[in-house]
């Protein structure tokens, strides 16, 4: 009389062990059943960009970008096709320029940003590196200027300098652009944190901007704005997300 081994089902296995050999054996070893019921695949990867007439639809004007010159202290430069931000390279000269995107068309699936990056068509180079900070009050594109961030309001500081304006930490740097074109500039973790408190509602968004604080930076990085009559070039933030 010969004698079999006892069969058994992997499904009637404890959950932890039966997933342990379907790792251990490949796709072959997996089964339905109770050891695998509530496995889910994990969501998919998204991706949102958000730009002036073009994304996430053609019908999006949830961007705002300005110009603030300290030549030009009561001047509104909310409606320029270029941008330039630019350092001391004489009396009273610096650029600085504030971008803003508003989040809310993103959608429910999107639960956490694993990465951001801005993009932006550079028109004239530079071998200067220059730093976004996180924006802390409201402004106005068409009524601010290096003095006011709004009819009714000044700076803490000209410029949006202030502790007050603008975070003192940067959150991302264009780095040197020594061609024209368009240039990416990815977010780091802090930057992506800034963006998640956005889109969380835990941190008002009132964008971003190139401020100068190291004056000696005086290579100005021009780049096209939102108003560029060729809607490819205006000024982009690309999102990535996850659904969990």
């Amino acid at each position: 009389m010969s004698l079999r081994a006892p069969s058994f089902s992997i499904a009637l296995l404890p959950p932890l062990l039966a997933a342990l050999l379907a790792i251990a054996h490949g796709p072959a070893a997996a089964v339905s059943g109770p050891a695998n019921a509530n496995v889910s695949p994990l969501p998919a990867l998204q991706t949102f960009r958000f730009q002036q007439g073009v994304a996430p639809t053609a019908t999006y004007t949830g961007a705002a970008d300005i110009e603030l010159r300290e030549q030009a202290t009561k001047t509104n430069v909310g409606s320029a096709h270029l941008l330039t931000v630019d350092g001391v390279d004489n009396a009273r000269s610096r650029r600085h320029v504030l971008l803003r995107w508003d989040l809310r068309p993103l959608p429910g699936s999107c639960v956490t940003i694993s990465s951001a990056t801005i993009t932006l068509r550079v028109t004239n180079a530079s071998v200067d590196a220059y730093e976004f900070y996180s924006i802390l009050v409201p402004w106005s594109e068409q009524e601010a200027t290096w003095l006011q961030r709004s009819a009714a309001a000044t700076w803490q500081s000209p410029g949006a300098v202030g502790e007050g304006d603008s975070a003192t930490l940067a959150i991302a740097t264009t780095l040197p652009s020594p061609s024209t074109g368009a240039a990416h500039y990815p977010l780091p973790a802090s930057g992506v944190a800034l963006l998640q408190a956005w889109k969380d509602g835990t941190q008002a968004n009132y964008g971003v901007g190139l401020i100068v604080r190291n004056t000696f930076d005086d290579d100005g990085l021009s780049f096209a704005a939102k108003e560029s009559l060729d809607p490819a070039t205006r000024p982009a933030l690309t999102i990535t997300c996850r659904g969990y």
